[in-house]
C-alpha cells in the first residue's frame, strides 16, 4: 500500500456536534468542517458568518464552513449531504490539499496515525462493502485524491426521488464514475479500522465501534476480494475490444447500429458487435427492429460480432461462414468460433466476453470488475475507457 507525504485534511460533514471533541485527537492534520448555514451558533459565531477559523495550539488549522442547503434534501438528506461534502473538498481543493478523508459530523477519530497509515492515497477509499439488502460501499467514511473526489461529488448531485437510500446512490454513481475514469482499483480499511479501534461514536453506537461493523464484510488487502484486482487476464494475447452497436463512451439511440456508425468504431481500430436481422431475403441491422438496409458483405468484415435477431438471420450467417451467436435470457452461449459470450448480469466466466460491466447490480459490480481481467474481451457502450 503506497502511503503519502502529500497535503491532507481531513473533512467532516454534517450537523455541528462537539467540535472540540471532533477534533481532539486531530493534532497532525488540518480539518474542515463543512456543514449548513443555521448551525452558526453552535460554533459560537454570528448568524451572518459563512466561515470560521481557527489555529489550533498545535498550529493546525480547523475550519467551518457553513453553507447554503439545496433546494431539495433530497431522500433521506442524501442532497443536504453530497452538498456538504463536496463544499468542504471545494474548499480543501482551493487551499492546496492533495488528499481528503471524509467522515461524519458525530464520528469521532480515536487514531489519526494509524488511520492515515490504513490508507492507499493514490486509490479511492471506503470503509468496506456490505452485503446488507442489495449490497453497496460503506460511506460513513471514505477518501481520495482531492480533484478526483471533487469529481465523484460533483456527479452524485440531484440524486433522483426513486433512490433507495443515500449509499446505494453513491455506490450506482461510483460504478459510473469509475468506469469513465479508468478506476479499477479502490482500497478497503475496514481490517485496520477493528484492528485499532480508529473510530468511536456515530448514531450507530455511541460507545464504541463493534454495531457499526454489523452485516460488513471485513475485507483482507491480500485477497483479491478487495477490490484491488490484481488477477490476471489469461488471454495470451491481447485482449479484444468490443464496441457495443457501434457505442463508444456512452450510448447513443440515435446512431448505434446504423453502418456508417460501425464503420466509424471499426476505424478507431475496435471490434464491433452487431444486430442483425433477415427478412424478405435482405439484411437489415437494428435492435428492436430491422431499420437499416445492408449487403452480405458488409456482415463479412471478421472485425463483427453478429447478434442474430430472428432466427432466420442465425440460419443464413452460419451459411455464410459469418461470425454470430444468438442468445436471449441465457447466461453464456457460444459464437459461431466457439467463444463464450457472457450475458450482461452474469459474472463472465473465464476466457469469456464481458459484455457490458456497467450494467450490473451493487453486489456483482465488483466481482465483475475484478473478473474482466480474466476475460478474452470486453464488449461495452465505453469501450474507449478500456484501451
Amino acid at each position: 500500500m503506497k502511503k503519502s507525504h502529500k497535503k491532507i485534511c481531513i473533512v467532516g460533514q454534517g450537523p455541528l456536534f462537539d467540535v472540540d471533541k471532533f477534533t481532539e485527537n486531530l493534532s497532525e492534520v488540518d480539518v474542515i468542517i463543512s456543514t449548513w448555514k443555521g448551525e452558526q451558533h453552535k460554533a459560537g459565531v454570528g448568524h451572518n458568518n459563512d466561515r470560521a477559523q481557527n489555529i489550533l495550539p498545535n498550529g493546525k488549522k480547523r475550519t467551518i464552513l457553513f453553507n447554503d442547503p439545496p433546494p431539495n434534501a433530497g431522500k433521506r438528506n442524501v442532497n443536504l449531504q453530497t452538498l456538504s461534502t463536496l463544499k468542504g473538498v471545494e474548499y480543501a481543493l482551493q487551499n492546496g490539499y492533495d488528499f481528503v478523508f471524509k467522515c461524519r459530523n458525530d464520528v469521532r477519530i480515536l487514531d489519526y496515525k494509524k488511520l492515515h497509515d490504513s490508507l492507499d492515497f493514490t486509490k479511492f477509499n471506503f470503509l468496506a462493502w456490505t452485503n446488507h439488502g442489495p449490497g453497496y460501499l460503506i460511506d460513513y467514511y471514505f477518501g481520495g485524491p482531492t480533484a478526483l473526489f471533487k469529481s465523484f461529488l460533483e456527479s452524485c448531485l440531484d440524486a433522483p426521488d426513486n433512490i433507495r437510500c443515500p449509499e446505494i446512490h453513491y455506490t450506482e454513481r461510483f460504478k459510473e464514475f469509475s468506469l469513465k475514469n479508468k478506476i479499477d482499483n479502490v482500497n478497503y480499511f475496514l481490517k485496520d479500522a477493528i484492528k485499532y479501534e480508529i473510530f468511536s461514536g456515530g448514531r450507530h453506537n455511541q460507545n464504541g465501534t463493534s454495531s457499526i461493523f454489523k452485516d460488513i464484510i471485513a475485507l483482507d488487502n491480500s485477497n483479491t476480494r478487495t477490490g484491488r484486482f490484481n488477477v490476471k487476464n489469461n488471454n495470451q494475447g491481447k485482449q479484444v475490444l468490443i464496441s457495443h452497436r457501434g457505442n463508444l463512451n456512452g450510448k447513443n439511440k440515435n446512431r448505434e447500429n446504423s453502418p456508417q456508425y460501425i464503420r466509424e468504431a471499426l476505424d478507431r481500430g475496435f471490434e464491433v458487435e452487431i444486430d442483425v436481422w433477415y427478412k424478405n431475403k435482405q439484411w437489415y441491422l437494428g435492435h428492436d427492429e430491422p431499420n437499416y438496409l445492408i449487403s452480405l458483405d458488409f456482415l463479412k468484415n471478421p472485425k463483427l460480432w453478429c447478434h442474430a435477431k430472428n432466427k432466420d438471420a442465425l440460419y443464413e450467417m452460419l451459411e455464410e461462414n459469418i461470425h454470430c451467436f444468438w442468445h436471449e435470457e441465457d447466461e453464456c452461449v457460444l459464437t459461431s468460433k466457439g467463444i463464450m459470450w457472457a450475458h450482461p448480469k452474469v459474472i463472465p466466466p473465464d476466457n469469456s466476453i464481458a459484455v457490458l460491466p456497467e450494467v450490473s447490480t451493487p453486489s456483482n459490480y465488483w466481482a465483475k470488475k475484478r473478473q474482466i481481467k480474466r476475460c478474452y474481451g470486453v464488449c461495452s457502450d465505453y469501450i474507449e475507457n478500456y484501451l
